[in-house]
């Protein structure tokens, strides 16, 4: 059992064999082609954030419009029911 393992230990000290050398370049293109896609999903992301910002802005903008309108709308009916009751 020792001899075995000072065998594969003698073994691997000579330097990797051709299929772990293969399967590493393998993994290493993998993780390049991961971080890459990683950076490409942080820029989306960090686009999606800006996008939905100004949507919220822009919603908020519409909301104040609209609140504005209603006022003045119910102000005209106001000023319209006071006509009509004093010509009454």
């Amino acid at each position: 059992m020792v001899r075995q393992l000072e065998e594969e230990l003698r073994m691997r000290m000579r330097g990797p064999s051709v299929e772990i050398q293969q399967q590493m370049e393998v993994l290493y293109n993998e993780n390049e082609h991961l971080t890459r896609e990683i950076a490409i999903l942080r820029d989306t992301i960090k686009e999606l954030e800006l996008r939905i910002e100004t949507q919220k802005q822009t919603l908020q903008a519409r909301d104040e419009s609209i609140k504005k309108l209603l006022e003045m709308l119910q102000n005209k009916g106001m000023a319209v029911c006071s006509m009509w009751k004093s010509r009454r």
